[in-house]
């Protein structure tokens, strides 16, 4: 079993090219504007590394000493609303993000090459970072992986799990300290019973709907109406 590190530190100005939905991008007009320009630009992010074990990612860590609330990473990838989503798709590499009007808007950070790091980024019942924005003066969106407390070199960085994205067909979430000891896991517990209760509102409202008939059965319907309705005309006509 082989077990190495690619390491990595974000050119912001090159490496950051975001997509927006139509969604996104009339909501951002409509938004107040956080900065003047995003507070990272002049700023250097920390060096963190992805960890790959026979080819396999596992874990992004922080590469140095961190102070609480600096900036790690800027999530990179397609914004879009989670109703705009037309599958939506739940792993770690759609990032779930309602800190701007309080809507829910979906990051997906998949991409084959380069990869991005911030795609391998578990979520964590004790989450070493959380998510915040800035909304620059050209309206443009950035959302950033932050310290939630001083970091020390080599630890995970992690999110909480409401940044994972909850949707009918859910893949299930896996909590990066307790793993398989799924139990033990108060906010993995807690996010389970928020999946269960979302799907069975979205079974229950799929199944509540009236069911259209097809062209056959309508056919058959008719014929049926109209034997029914020359009877009545025979037995009239013989009384």
């Amino acid at each position: 079993m082989t077990t190495y590190s690619v390491y990595c530190r974000q050119d912001l100005r090159e490496r950051f090219s975001p997509a927006y939905s139509s969604g996104v991008s009339s909501l951002l007009y409509r938004v107040p504007t956080t900065h003047r320009d995003h507070p990272d630009d002049q700023i250097p992010y920390p060096k963190v590394h992805l960890t790959f074990r026979d080819k396999v990612p596992q874990t992004v860590n922080v590469s140095e000493d961190v102070t609480k609330d600096r900036i790690l990473l800027a999530v990179d990838g397609t914004y879009s609303l989670d109703t705009e989503m037309h599958v939506p798709c739940s792993s770690t590499s759609t990032i779930l993000y309602n800190g701007l009007e309080n809507l829910n808007i979906c990051i997906d950070t998949r991409r084959p090459k380069p990869v991005r790091t911030e795609q391998f980024i578990h979520r964590s019942c004790n989450p070493t970072c959380y998510l915040n924005h800035s909304v620059n003066q050209y309206k443009e969106l950035k959302v950033f992986v932050l310290a939630r407390r001083d970091l020390r070199n080599l630890e995970p960085v992690t999110l909480p799990f409401d940044t994972f994205l909850n949707s009918p067909n859910s893949r299930e979430a896996v909590c990066l300290e307790h793993g398989s000891n799924r139990q033990e896991c108060e906010g993995l517990l807690q996010r389970l019973a928020a999946e269960q209760a979302q799907r069975d509102r979205f079974m229950a409202a799929h199944h509540s709907r009236p069911v259209e008939m097809t062209t056959s059965k309508r056919r058959n319907t008719a014929y049926e109406e109209d034997d029914d309705a020359f009877k009545r005309a025979r037995e009239s006509y013989n009384c």
